[in-house]
């Protein structure tokens, strides 16, 4: 089953007009500070969670206008008195409409508006948080178009349909649009990733928070991989092969 997370994506817009084809510039991670073209850009960070975004940021567009859903996420969730884990809960399908819950409100029959693969039966108070969460987030893409300051997607954006729906939300841009894809090819590695996040999750448990991603997330995410191509729109395109680290971090 879905999660919230997964059923909360953006609602498509208008068609996309006509993409160059050019295959786009592949360059490395330090040509960044060589790049002579003026004009604003748009990183889409391509990658699984563990996998180094985050710090990608931090050492290469430190005061780039950062559009990450966790955050937000994060910052609803702790308004309501709710964790990570919590916005993505949903009732036992066994309760009655109407059940109460002290944490997660009343049990309500899923609206018609949201996907069929979500269960018949959710929380009203979770509802109404990731309601809020993509509100947010919509607000934070449109917001993007118009930042005179380069632009990062920190999110997995891991196939074409998802960055498409990011372009689409940030609308018109004469931001030059990069792809940041990190390699995370080889079982050793997504084993590497999945108890990373694992160890990531039980550190910000001790901190009083939760955030849980499931090893079936990570399996649907590595399967639905797609490689940016120029007819997204990409002008260039970076790899990032940090998996040493990776396999080291964990050991370490």
């Amino acid at each position: 089953m879905k999660s919230f997370y997964e059923m909360c994506r953006l609602v498509e817009q208008e068609e996309p007009q006509a993409q160059d084809l050019r295959e786009p510039e592949m360059r490395s991670d330090a040509a960044i500070e060589r790049d002579y073209d003026d004009r604003k850009k748009l990183f889409v960070l391509v990658g699984p969670p563990a996998i180094g975004k985050t710090t990608w940021i931090e050492r290469n567009a430190p005061e780039a206008f950062v559009i990450n859903r966790d955050d937000i996420v994060n910052q609803v969730s702790g308004s309501l008195g709710l964790t990570y884990d919590d916005m993505f809960a949903s009732p036992s399908q066994d309760l009655e409409i109407g059940h109460q819950d002290p944490k997660y409100g009343e049990v309500i029959e899923k609206p018609d508006y949201l996907p069929d693969f979500l269960p018949d039966k959710l929380w009203s108070k979770v509802t109404d948080a990731n309601g809020q969460v993509f509100e947010k987030l919509n607000q934070r893409f449109a917001g993007a178009g118009q930042a005179d300051k380069d632009v990062v997607v920190d999110m997995t954006n891991m196939d074409a349909d998802n960055r498409k729906m990011a372009f689409d939300a940030i609308g018109p841009t004469d931001h030059k649009k990069i792809a940041v894809v990190f390699n995370f090819q080889g079982s050793d590695v997504q084993k590497a990733l999945m108890k990373l996040s694992q160890k990531r999750a039980k550190e910000i448990k001790a901190q009083g928070g939760s955030k849980t991603i499931p090893e079936s997330a990570f399996q649907n995410m590595f399967a639905a991989y797609e490689p940016p191509t120029a007819a997204e729109g990409f002008k260039e395109i970076i790899p990032i092969d940090d998996r040493q680290r990776i396999l080291q971090a964990l050991k370490d």
